[in-house]
């Protein structure tokens, strides 16, 4: 990679015309690894719709501990885009061949800064467009490279934390994991599929009981109620079909 710094924007995406320049100027200022903006969302009809930001302040310098302690529920940190780097940052990460890309290698990113800045402007457009092809296979009947890759970020999450010594960002990587198998289970006879699903939907579900999160075992109750949905699924369609 050339240069001492890169950004990622989407193909069918836009920026404002000083967003880098921004990011530069605080991560300049701050010595940071990165800096982080905020986004705004466009439908196909240029109606937008600002995203609500994790922070609140004009300019903020956070650790990387710091990011790691929110980066689960705030999208700003889930995505490539909306960031400028220092480039040596991926000199041993790579993009990866999964339709999530940016959540499959974003956690690594973030562990590899010290210090990270947010601005809170929103200087990304982000485009919501359903032709993208993320949206087209994840909304078709099913297609096994989505739950794959899903999987994948959910497994490499925990492995990656549990590595760093962070056993509580660990058993945040099993909601991951669910969204994976609620994606298949709500769209295949578990049968069909039961040598995917069977060993990763055991493990996530002790994962997800394992956390003492309420939240977390409402979702290990609905995988439970997924996998019996999907069981008794073709049953179901014939008694409609007679």
């Amino acid at each position: 990679m050339r240069g001492t710094l890169v950004g990622f924007v989407d193909s069918d995406d836009y920026i404002l015309p000083d967003m880098y320049e921004n990011l530069y100027n605080a991560m300049k200022e701050y010595n940071a690894d990165m800096s982080i903006c905020s986004f705004s969302l466009v439908d196909i009809n240029d109606n937008v719709y600002p995203y609500k930001s994790a922070f609140s302040e004009a300019l903020k310098l956070i650790s990387r501990d710091e990011a790691f302690n929110i980066y689960n529920d705030a999208l700003e940190y889930d995505v490539l885009w909306t960031k400028l780097y220092k480039s040596e940052i991926f000199n041993d990460i790579r993009l990866l061949d999964n339709l999530h890309e940016d959540t499959a290698i974003i956690h690594r990113v973030i562990g590899k800064c010290n210090k990270i800045v947010l601005l809170n402007q929103a200087l990304y457009i982000h485009l919501l467009n359903n032709s993208g092809i993320t949206n087209i296979l994840y909304q078709t009947k099913f297609n096994l490279r989505e739950f794959q890759d899903r999987k994948f970020i959910a497994q490499d999450r925990y492995n990656y934390f549990m590595s760093i010594n962070r056993p509580d960002l660990a058993s945040e990587s099993w909601r991951a994991a669910h969204y994976a198998l609620a994606y298949i289970l709500k769209r295949v006879n578990y049968f069909e599929y039961k040598h995917e699903i069977s060993p990763f939907l055991g493990e996530t579900i002790c994962g997800l009981m394992k956390s003492c999160k309420f939240k977390y075992w409402i979702r290990a109750l609905n995988l439970v109620r997924l996998f019996f949905c999907s069981i008794f699924r073709p049953y179901l369609h014939e008694e409609q079909t007679k």
